[in-house]
C-alpha cells in the first residue's frame, strides 16, 4: 500500500499549511483573509488523514498486547515527553519549574501542536480492544457511527455560538475512533464509496462558506467548521483519503509520488519540529519570515517552503543518529 506513505506526505504538508497560514486569518484586509481561509479550509483534513492512516496500518494486525504497548510507547510516548520538555524550555522566562511543567503537561498547554498527542495516545491504548471485533463490524455500521459521532460534535460546535453545549453527548475520543475505523475499512476492505467526488466537494464548500458566513456574522474568526472532529471535515477528509487510495496506488513511480513518499517518511519529525522553527523565524526582526510579512501572496508560499526545507534539514540528520532517531 504505497499510497499510504504518499497520503502521509499530503497530511504533513496540510499541517504545515495550517500553521504557516494562521496569521492571515486575522488580517482585516478581505482579500488576504480569503487567501488564508481558502488554503486553511483545504488543509483541515490533516489530522483526520493521520488518524485514518493509523487505523489502516494498525487495526488489521495480530500481535501480543504487551509487544504492541511497548512498541507504541517507544514510538509515541517517549517523543511526546521529550518534545514537551523542549517546548516548555523554549518558552521559559526563568528557571525550569517542575510543578508548572507537570501542570501544563497534564492540561495540554505546553505548545499548541502537541494537542494531537492527547487524542492519539488514548486511541492507541484502545486499539488492542478494537482489533478483537473490528473484522466483524459491517462497513455500513461504521459509517453510521462516524456520521452520528461527528454530527453530534458539529451540533455542539454550532450551539456553542449561543453559549450552549451538550458535551455529555460529544466526545473527541468517539470521533477519533470513527477515523480509525474508517481508515481500516477504506484501506483493508473492497468497499466502494459512490459519488465520493461530489460529497468531498460539497463538504469542502460547507467548510469554506460556513466559516465565512459565521465569521462575517460574528465579526470575528469562527472555527466551528474547521473542527477536525466535525461532520464537514470528516466527510471531506474521508473522501480525500478514498481518492488517495484510488489515484496514488500506482506502481509506476512519478516525481510527485516520490516527493510525497519522501516527505511522508519524515512526517513525524517534521510535525514535532516545525512550530519551533516558525517561532524562531519571527524572533529576528531583520530576517523575520512569516506569511504576514510583506506581500502574503509571496510570503505565504515562501514561508511554507522555508519551514519545510529547514524541518527536513534538522530531522534527516537526527534520524540517522541511533539515540536521537527515537524522538523523530
Amino acid at each position: 500500500m504505497n499510497w499510504i506513505s504518499k497520503t502521509r506526505g499530503i497530511a504533513i504538508l496540510a499541517v504545515l499549511m495550517i500553521h504557516v497560514n494562521t496569521p492571515l486569518l486575522y488580517e482585516s484586509q478581505s482579500s488576504v483573509w480569503w487567501l488564508g481561509h481558502i488554503f486553511d479550509s483545504l488543509s483541515r483534513l490533516a489530522v483526520p488523514l493521520f488518524l485514518m492512516i493509523s487505523g489502516a496500518l494498525l487495526l488489521h494486525k495480530e500481535e501480543p498486547v504487551g509487544f504492541y504497548i511497548e512498541k507504541r510507547a517507544a514510538k509515541i510516548f517517549i517523543p511526546f515527553i521529550v518534545w514537551s520538555v523542549i517546548y516548555f524550555i523554549c518558552k521559559l522566562s526563568g528557571e525550569f519549574n517542575v510543578k508548572l511543567f507537570i501542570q501544563q503537561f497534564l492540561s495540554g498547554k505546553i505548545y499548541y501542536h502537541l494537542w494531537y498527542f492527547y487524542i492519539l495516545i488514548p486511541l492507541y491504548i484502545f486499539i488492542p480492544f478494537l482489533r478483537r471485533f473490528v473484522k466483524y463490524i459491517p462497513s455500513s455500521y461504521i459509517i453510521i457511527y462516524a456520521l452520528i459521532s461527528s454530527g453530534v460534535s458539529t451540533i455542539n460546535d454550532v450551539i456553542g455560538i449561543y453559549g450552549l453545549n451538550m458535551q455529555v453527548f460529544s466526545n473527541p475520543f468517539s470521533v477519533g475512533v470513527s477515523y480509525l475505523l474508517l481508515g481500516y475499512i477504506i484501506a483493508r476492505r473492497e468497499y466502494e464509496l459512490k459519488y465520493y467526488q461530489l460529497y468531498g466537494a460539497v463538504s469542502f464548500l460547507i467548510i469554506l462558506l460556513g466559516t465565512y458566513l459565521i465569521t462575517a456574522w460574528r465579526g470575528t474568526l469562527s472555527q466551528v467548521f474547521y473542527d477536525a472532529l466535525g461532520l464537514p471535515v470528516l466527510m471531506y477528509a474521508v473522501m480525500v483519503f478514498y481518492l488517495c487510495k484510488k489515484c496514488l496506488n500506482g506502481s509506476t513511480p512519478t516525481y510527485k509520488g516520490q516527493f510525497l513518499e519522501y516527505i511522508g517518511k519524515y512526517s513525524f519529525g517534521i510535525y514535532l519540529i516545525h512550530p519551533l522553527l516558525l517561532t524562531l523565524m519571527t524572533k529576528f526582526p531583520t530576517f523575520s519570515i512569516s506569511a504576514s510579512t510583506g506581500s502574503p501572496y509571496i510570503m505565504m508560499p515562501v514561508t511554507f517552503v522555508v519551514v519545510l526545507s529547514c524541518s527536513l534539514l534538522f530531522i534527516i540528520p537526527l534520524s540517522k543518529i541511533p539515540i536521537l532517531k527515537r524522538i523523530t
